[in-house]
């Protein structure tokens, strides 16, 4: 079988990872070299309900220079078509109820985000869990650097959720929470 690359990004302690620790990117290089592909599912005997991919893994805290790495061999695999690479960015094919671009902006992985843009995801795109768009999630998370990314890029402020919330209400309401928080302190 092929090694799947999301195995190193959560510390597999098999011969691989243990004699590249350190130095995680040189082992992931040659992965790919040898076979191994950003979007191979592995299943986290830590997370048994769940598979992730490469992509999912550095999104959600990783280096972003291996993400760098994850997106340009994607880009320039010729086994990827343009549906397959609009599949790969947004977790279609997974199953995942988030993509990896609320990932990154809830983690506050600006460098993610900014790649991901790069990379021409759908800022807008909602979530199948509870319909949030990164944004809202950002926001939600106070993840400042993520808000800022996508306000830039113009994400969406009026998409509704699942709640009938949009952007503007997630911000209205924390507004309205740090406003209480700063009465209750005052008082």
């Amino acid at each position: 079988g092929v090694f799947p690359i999301e195995r190193l990004l959560f510390g597999c302690s098999d011969e691989v990872n243990y004699k590249t620790i350190g130095d995680p990117m040189t082992c992931i290089k040659l992965l790919l070299k040898y076979g191994s592909h950003p979007e191979i599912l592995y299943n986290s005997s830590k997370y048994p309900e769940s598979y992730q991919t490469a992509i999912f893994s550095v999104c959600y805290g990783g280096d972003p220079h291996i993400f760098s790495l994850l997106l340009n061999e994607i880009d320039n695999n010729s086994n990827y078509n343009s549906e397959d690479k609009h599949k790969l960015l947004h977790l279609e094919h997974t199953g995942f109820k988030v993509t990896p671009l609320e990932i990154a902006a809830e983690k506050n992985n600006s460098e993610c985000v900014k790649l991901l843009i790069k990379h021409n995801v759908d800022i807008d795109m909602k979530s199948t869990e509870n319909g949030n768009t990164a944004i809202m999630t950002a926001m939600k998370r106070f993840s400042d650097e993520s808000v800022m990314t996508l306000f830039n890029v113009k994400a969406d402020m009026t998409i509704h959720n699942n709640d009938g919330e949009s952007a503007i209400d997630v911000l209205r309401k924390l507004k309205t929470q740090v406003d209480e928080q700063m009465n209750n302190l005052i008082n």
